[in-house]
């Protein structure tokens, strides 16, 4: 017959109270953590609003280039001579044009790289919320066997 110890209740609180002491320093690294990512989050928020920025230079640059459309407009209207001074605006433009495609694929490189490390935060996040539960899932399971064990040791059931 196995030996039966007996517990009294102070000692039996005390076990208890070092279980929620050990789950509340376990509850303060899982809040560490969460901070990291958070951190992690607002460098992105921070990237994201220098990419608005470039957009906002962008948009700027685009309504200078309306603008000298309709100065084109006003000029074929009235002045027939100046083709050829037109034409190497036109040029003039293209080569805004293809400055602006280059900005737009730097831009395009930068949103991929962006993705990139957003997947890579998104994977670690589904990393941690998986290593809690599971760490949760063992801790509940621990407490239910220290639960029956108590019932157990004091008949209670």
């Amino acid at each position: 017959m196995p030996k039966i110890k007996k517990i009294t209740i102070d000692a039996l609180g005390r076990m208890v109270q070092k279980g929620f002491g050990r789950m509340d320093k376990q509850f303060e690294r899982v809040d560490n953590r969460f901070e990291s990512v958070d951190k992690r989050f607002e460098d992105i928020d921070k990237k994201f609003g220098g990419l608005d920025k470039k957009f906002e230079g962008l948009d700027k640059k685009f309504e200078g280039i309306d603008k000298r459309f309709e100065s084109i407009d006003k000029r074929f209207e009235s002045i027939d001579k100046r083709f050829e001074s037109i034409d190497k605006r036109f040029e003039s433009i293209d080569k805004q044009f293809e400055d602006i495609d280059k900005h737009f694929a730097a831009a395009a490189r930068q949103f991929n790289i962006i993705s990139e490390r957003f997947d890579c935060v998104e994977d670690k996040l589904e990393r941690i919320e998986k290593l809690l539960i599971f760490d949760h899932n063992q801790r509940i399971e621990r407490l239910e066997m220290q639960v029956q064990e108590l019932r157990g040791l004091l008949a209670v059931k």
